[in-house]
């Protein structure tokens, strides 16, 4: 509904932001009325609703999605009050974390009101303060309280609850009947159970709680009633998540909060406004999405029923936001962290100086123009000048001499768009109040990140700001039209205020604002520069040119020596990427480190960038140290110290380490560069009791902490082990994954030299090797020497993997890879196992046992043992990690492998002879941790089904083949329940043939699977196949078991269904009759097993069109279920699907249909639409549509349901039949009621 009478910006008074999507929703609903949108204002990035609550105008305001946390509130909070100036309150509504404690008890669905409390405004910054000496951490600065008006209102409010029920669910109720049937559960109160753990317990990984020990469970007594309890209290706000519920406590006894959350804290200051969350959670690890629907919409519920007693002319009365901030001397600014907006010097992303001398001049020059003053319009200096002319070195000068001044330093790199976006996006992490942690990853999000700066840099009161932008050489000023180049002033803050500093070889940007040539050096500064710079006297490098003075020529002051002994790759394809992480590791020290897998190309980047450093640097030293023994180490170390004629260097007793690390550590020697190449072994660099280099005596010291430091050094080290690369760089490593797929087919099409490759053909070879450059090199070798197509070598590689092993066992020869390193894919990863076998034994099981399963998904659940610590879990799988042998899915708690990392690693196996040991390993490990495939299992099995599908597709002794046999009937109970029928029976067949043979006909785990394959008869329409062993089950079950055993009860019910599908009703009616009274005598009346046979009987009475009493007894049997079985359990659906078939029976078309779509939404989301039982829906909706005379809705849902259940079923299944028969009806029906046919 829409207002009638148009509004503008200055209408609206009430602000109400939200975080999430699903409070914004929740916010809606509670609306009045909804009013057309406004034009949006310039620099307003905030998306808005507009609508009322009784005769308040409000304009409700999200936060971005995925920009949670105080910056990103209040930055919609201010520019929400730049757009609507007449808001005078304010309303941050939406969910939480609860915060029980013996003091008060909160539940899920309740609500929490921030109330001020002592010197407390009624939000407390928890994460604001300092630490003290002793790591004692001291809360700083206070938030400000809610308006007056609010407090008012909430006193109000509390007084009437006293003797009234508060009107919460009352609007919920009415809000919840604006949304479509379909969508309400969103907003309904779950029925799973409210569950709080003991703080220190931690959840299993699941999305729910299921498999978590309810022995951990604190006990509650039931409260009477289902309303949310509103509590008011202290909300604690930070910048992180709180998933822990020891911090929970911790924070409960410090300081007496009810309630957690992310945003407010941001607004307090700056945003006049009360806080309310619904609560969702228990701020531990047993977080779930099941109540947030409902805790948004009780809160923002409560929010109407709040401003329902406010006054209209309290409210216009009241003075606006803006003022009220201004008149408290504040000016409109985020409020963080720190109640400022400072920013420190982030020195590691500035390029380092190695010297600087002069320019004082230009230096005070910047400064006047620049400094920050009471001025509000933007200053702008570009730098411009020659390359080289010193333009970078004089603005890093700049910034660290005036980093005190300003109260944020930005340096950007511009070299490019894509680069300077990503330049500014890693900008946000440090603003005041953002998440440390906060990392982009697509284009997209990098942008929005950016942008999100740039906001930030505009905010009224935020001027005292300086940004370098470095390098701006390939682009155009904001003025110059029809230019091709990137417009840098896109990157200017949209504000006119604070200080920019650009540095370029383009004149032209003089246009963007005062213009700073820089020239050369006058001839002392050079002179003195030279002297610093070089090692040698000035007096011997440095002359003058003729007779002018201001020339000077040098001779480099020593050799600068090349020793890499590989030649330059012509065909290097080139990885961006991992160049410029290496050029900002240097930036930030002096050390980075390669790691990834091997062959997955560390050393070719690092020659390739030996070459370039050459190139940029010609007068330093390049060194590469062959660094995978010590042995090696010493002999390259000896030969540096020969060619820069170290002292010792012929000296067969000295530590050539030690004496190169010396000589380069002293700046004696001039800049260098050194690669430690197959830095893999960590004992080599930190094992202490190893002989010395030499061979002699024992070192002082490890390796790692002798090698060469300064800051005109520079060290790159490739390493398999991420752990060896940490430690000797103390920092993260640089991650060298496999090729993208553009690059692995330049590199490929580069090797194989025969231009005309199928393109597609190329990218399944691709695909095959994994994209791992070593093996694409093997492959593009082995088909230049065989002269073969590329589809033969496909065709080789795709018959099996021993084809594989094969093909990539082969060594071919490469000049650029170590002599000493192996050239195959295959032989080069079992060093890499063979390491990890002689150090770490539990790591190399763990290798042993993924090679078995699939290579993808691995639940740690199947990996970690029983007596395996949650620690030493981590310790030995992270091995496998750190060798970039294994991946980590932490969202989903599962392990990849490499295809070829497996097949390498079954060769390895195959070589020691373990192959067998480790299938049966792990044929045991999913014995034990393969369920059935029950309803609460279904998440477990559905992540180890492919692990097991792997492991049984092998056969082992008898002892072992029945563990297979249980695993087979295992997965084919999960086959059942997931509509894959023809999967079922085949594992059944294969599990009865070992168990009648090893345990005989006779045995419990025969007759189950005997069961099970009746069942799946059944399914698959051979009715009376499944009567015939149901028949016989159920014999032996009574005899062996006895006539009241829940089994034996199992195998009766389902010959009742057998009858009932034959068409035998009255004897069907008989079974399940007798069934249902056993029992509820045996089991009780709300047994699942019970419920069973209640929809039994009432699918009987259906068949017997006794359509009344079938239709109570399927509302009856749906009641119980939904009271006993879990949401989304399948018993439910079926329920409502028969419920459905009754109503249609009866002429109740238009309930039936609004069932039927229910069921299949709800089918289609659990089970997946193309499940049998969803076809059942989707043949039932067209019977219903048929019947209402939408004849070719109805048509359109039979044909798609033939289409699937064909596919599902096979067209000669009895329901297939039946869709076809009534598809064949319809179509005939409406062809003769036709004009055509008259």
């Amino acid at each position: 509904m829409e207002a009638r009478i148009p509004l503008s910006n200055n209408d609206y008074t009430v602000g109400w932001i939200c975080a999430l999507p699903v409070e914004t929703a929740a916010a809606t609903l509670m609306l009045d009325k909804i009013h057309p949108l406004l034009p949006r204002l310039p620099m307003d990035d905030n998306t808005y609703i507009l609508g009322s609550i009784r005769e308040h105008n409000v304009v409700i305001a999200s936060l971005p999605s995925g920009a949670y946390g105080h910056t990103s509130a209040a930055t919609v909070g201010m520019q929400l009050l730049s757009s609507f100036p007449a808001v005078r309150i304010g309303l941050m509504v939406g969910i939480g974390g609860g915060v029980p404690s013996s003091n008060v008890d909160i539940r899920l669905g309740d609500i929490v009101v921030s109330q001020p409390l002592d010197t407390f405004g009624g939000v407390i910054q928890y994460d604001l303060g300092k630490v003290l000496d002793g790591a004692q951490f001291k809360r700083t600065g206070t938030l400000n309280r809610p308006p007056k008006v609010l407090l008012t209102a909430l006193a109000t409010l509390q007084a009437r609850h006293l003797t009234e029920d508060s009107r919460v669910i009352e609007f919920v109720s009415k809000a919840q009947a604006k949304i479509a049937p379909h969508k309400t559960r969103r907003f309904v109160r779950p029925t799973q159970e409210d569950c709080l753990f003991q703080a220190e317990y931690d959840h299993v990984a699941s999305d729910t709680c299921m498999n978590c020990d309810r022995s951990k469970l604190i006990p509650r007594s039931p409260r009477k009633h289902q309303e949310p309890v509103i509590h008011y209290g202290l909300i604690g706000s930070a910048n992180q998540m709180v998933r822990d519920g020891m911090r929970r406590d911790q924070l409960a006894r410090d300081l007496g909060i009810y309630c957690v959350e992310m945003e407010a804290a941001g607004l307090m200051n700056d945003f006049p406004c009360l806080v309310i969350r619904g609560i969702c959670d228990y701020a531990d690890s047993h977080k779930n999405k099941e109540w947030q629907g409902y805790a948004a919409v009780v809160a923002a519920a409560y929010a109407k029923e709040l401003l329902s007693v406010v006054p209209i002319g309290q409210i216009n009365s009241t003075a606006t936001a803006r003022a009220t901030i201004s008149d408290s001397g504040e000016r409109l600014q985020i409020s963080t962290c720190v109640q400022s907006f400072s920013v420190p010097l982030d020195l590691p992303a500035v390029p380092a100086i190695e010297n600087f001398w002069g320019r004082q001049d230009e230096l005070d020059k910047l400064w006047q123009h620049l400094q920050p003053t009471s001025s509000r319009s933007r200053k702008v200096a570009i730098l411009h000048g020659l390359e080289g002319i010193g333009k970078t070195q004089l603005a890093i000068r700049f910034a660290q001499d005036h980093k005190h001044d300003f109260t944020a330093i930005i340096w950007l790199s511009g070299k490019d768009r894509g680069t300077l976006l990503r330049s500014l996006s890693s900008i946000l992490p440090r603003l005041p109040g953002q998440s440390q942690n906060n990392e982009a990853v697509h284009d997209e999000e990098v942008e929005q990140r950016a942008r999100h700066v740039l906001r930030w840099l505009a905010l009224e009161g935020n001027s005292r700001w300086l940004i370098i932008f470095d390098n701006i050489d390939q682009y155009s000023p904001t003025n110059i039209a029809n230019s091709d180049a990137d417009n840098i002033g896109e990157f200017f803050p949209p504000a006119d205020h604070g200080s920019i500093l650009l540095t370029s070889r383009l004149q032209k940007l003089t246009e963007l604002g005062k213009s700073f040539p820089i020239n050369k050096l006058d001839p002392d500064d050079a002179i003195e520069l030279l002297m610093q710079s070089s090692h040698s006297s000035a007096k011997n490098i440095i002359t003058r040119s003729g007779s002018n003075p201001d020339t000077l020529s040098f001779d480099p002051p020593t050799v600068a020596h090349f020793m890499v002994p590989f030649e330059r790759d012509k065909g290097f394809v080139d990885r961006s990427d991992i160049f410029s992480a290496i050029e900002d590791y240097f930036k930030a020290g002096e050390r980075a480190a390669l790691a990834g897998i091997g062959g997955v190309g560390k050393s070719q980047i690092a020659i390739e960038y030996c070459y370039r450093f050459r190139e940029d640097f010609p007068y330093r030293h390049v060194f590469w140290i062959h660094s995978a023994t010590r042995y090696r180490i010493y002999q390259t170390c000896k030969k540096i110290a020969q060619n820069l004629c170290l002292p010792g260097c012929n000296n067969p007793n000295a530590d050539m380490f030690e004496v190169v690390s010396q000589a380069l550590t002293s700046d004696t020697y001039g800049g260098w560069l050194i690669i430690l190449d197959n830095a893999d072994d960590v004992e080599t660099f930190f094992n202490s009791d190893a002989t010395q280099l030499s061979g002699k005596d024992s070192p002082k010291e490890p390796l790692a902490y002798s090698l060469p430091r300064g800051s005109h050094g520079r060290t790159l080290i490739t390493t398999r082990d991420k752990t060896v690369g940490e430690m000797l760089t103390d920092s993260t490593t640089i991650k060298v994954n496999p090729m993208s797929h553009g690059s692995a087919e330049a590199l490929f099409l580069s090797k194989v030299a025969q231009p005309s490759q199928n393109t597609s053909r190329v990218g399944q070879l691709l695909k095959t090797v994994d994209y791992v450059p070593l093996a694409i090199t093997q492959a593009a070798a082995y088909i230049r020497k065989n002269d073969l197509d590329i589809e033969e070598y496909i065709e080789i590689l795709h018959k099996d993997d021993s084809e594989i092993e094969a093909l990539l066992s082969k060594d071919f020869p490469n000049l650029r890879r170590d002599s000493k390193s192996q050239n195959s894919i295959i032989r080069t990863w079992k060093v890499s196992f063979d390491a990890i076998r002689r150090r770490w034994k539990l790591s190399a099981d763990l290798l042993s046992l993924m090679a078995v399963l699939d290579r993808q998904g691995i639940p740690k659940r199947l990996l970690k043992r029983d007596s395996e610590s949650h620690t030493e879990f981590l310790d030995n799988i992270g091995t496998l990690q750190a060798f970039s042998l294994i991946s980590a899915d932490r969202q989903r708690a599962t392990f990849n492998m490499h295809r070829l990392v497996q097949i390498a690693t079954r060769m390895w196996l195959e070589m020691h002879g373990e192959t067998t040991k480790w299938r049966e390993e792990a044929l045991t490990m999913l014995h034990a941790r393969f369920p059935r495939g029950d309803y609460e299992n279904w998440e477990i099995c559905q992540g180890a089904y492919p692990h097991a599908d792997a492991v049984t597709r092998h056969t082992f002794v008898p002892g072992l083949d029945l563990l297979r046999a249980k695993v087979l009937y295992n997965m084919a109970s999960f086959d059942e329940v997931r509509g894959q029928y023809g999967l079922a029976f085949s594992k059944c067949s294969a599990a009865v043939n070992i168990q009648k043979s090893l345990l005989g006909v006779g045995h419990p785990d025969t007759l189950a699977t005997m069961y099970l394959t009746a069942l799946i008869h059944w399914h698959q329409g051979r009715y009376a196949e499944a009567e015939r062993i149901q028949r016989e089950t159920l014999e032996l079950r009574a005899n062996i078991l006895g006539p009241d055993h829940p089994d034996t009860l199992k195998s009766m019910s389902n010959i009742g269904n057998s009858l009932l599908r034959q068409g035998r009703y009255e004897a069907a009616q008989e079974m399940h009759r007798r069934t249902l009274e056993l029992r509820q005598n045996s089991l009780g009346l709300t047994h699942p097993d019970t419920l069973k046979s209640m929809n039994n009987v009432a699918n009987s009475l259906y068949r017997l069109k006794q359509y009344e009493p079938a239709e109570r007894t399927h509302r009856q049997t749906l009641a119980l279920r939904e009271s006993v079985l879990e949401p989304g359990h399948p018993d439910i659906f079926m329920s409502m699907s028969n419920l459905a078939n009754s109503l249609d029976k009866q002429g109740k078309h238009a309930a039936a249909e609004d069932w039927h779509r229910r069921t299949l939404e709800l089918r289609g989301d659990v089970l997946g639409s193309e499940h049998p039982d969803a076809l059942k829906s989707m043949q039932g909706l067209a019977n219903s549509l048929r019947k209402q005379g939408r004849s070719d809705a109805a048509r359109e849902i039979y044909r798609k349901t033939l289409e699937l259940r064909e596919k599902a079923l096979g067209p000669a299944h009895p329901d297939t039949i039946a869709t076809r028969s009534d598809l064949r009806s319809l179509e005939e029906s409406q062809y003769r009621n036709s004009p055509l046919h008259w």
